[in-house]
């Protein structure tokens, strides 16, 4: 019988998660005052023996063989949601046709097609890219492909290929959109790819004083603050104000509803 299938396991792990969802929900009524206090005290109480002795059976079974898997494809999921969520629409489309003869000797395959219009990025190798790139350093549309090309690498795991091209943009003075979505993606990667939890805070948060509402920064910051430090009461204002922008998309808006719930909790980060 396999690990994800175990009926003992997964009993253990339904209880674990009700139980969080209890607490949750004891929260809630705590704070609209539909519970006393003695009595929160005393279900809070049932509810924390109750997860945490289907934690300690759980850990008792030993791991699971999927356990890599999963949080594998959990990190590669939070990242699809930071690709989503950074997505700026007022930094615009990337021009291209302005360095199409560049494009053209990069990649011979694009030549003869100026009278197409842009180029779509989509239809451009990153080699193309970082070629067009190195060539017109110069350029003040640069950073929109600096961007786009550091949002590849990004999304394939790949911080360190990212890293300078993100660094070059805060270096050129980026407009305050720009800036914003470039310090929080630098605070991210410092934070998941080296663990630096006080410099990763720092970043995300200079970018929050750019733009206080932006929904990354601070769904980000809440996870530095959770994971990072530990600290999941932090995480619950920065996580409400997150949720409270009205131009999520119903993905983002469940994972963040879903961390949200655990936090307030004071569950551990996962």
């Amino acid at each position: 019988m396999s690990a994800t299938t175990d009926p003992r396991r997964l009993h253990l792990e339904e209880t674990i998660a009700q139980a969080t969802r209890d607490l949750a929900e004891l929260e809630e009524q705590v704070a609209t005052g539909e519970i006393d206090a003695e009595t929160a005290a005393e279900l809070r109480a049932a509810y924390e023996e109750e997860r945490d002795q289907a934690r300690e059976l759980l850990a008792a079974l030993g791991p699971s063989p999927d356990d890599e898997e999963a949080r594998q494809a959990k990190r590669s999921r939070r990242r699809v949601l930071v690709g989503a969520l950074i997505l700026v629409a007022a930094l615009g489309s990337v021009v291209f046709s302005v360095m199409r003869s560049v494009t053209d000797r990069a990649n011979p395959a694009l030549q003869g097609t100026a009278a197409a219009g842009p180029i779509d990025p989509d239809s451009v190798s990153n080699e193309t890219l970082e070629a067009v790139i190195a060539a017109n350093l110069d350029n003040p549309q640069i950073n929109g492909m600096r961007f786009a090309l550091a949002d590849r690498y990004f999304e394939a795991g790949d911080y360190a290929k990212a890293f300078p091209h993100l660094q070059a943009i805060l270096e050129s003075d980026p407009p305050p959109e720009l800036a914003t979505a470039t310090l929080v993606r630098l605070g991210w990667m410092v934070y998941d790819g080296n663990q630096e939890v006080e410099l990763a805070a720092s970043l995300i948060r200079q970018a929050l004083d750019i733009t206080p509402d932006y929904p990354l920064g601070l769904y980000l910051l809440a996870r530095v603050e959770w994971c990072g430090a530990g600290d999941p009461a932090a995480a619950v204002p920065l996580l409400e104000q997150a949720m409270a922008n009205p131009e999520l998309d119903s993905e983002s808006r469940s994972v963040i509803e879903a961390d949200l719930a655990v936090a307030r909790a004071g569950g551990p980060c996962s």
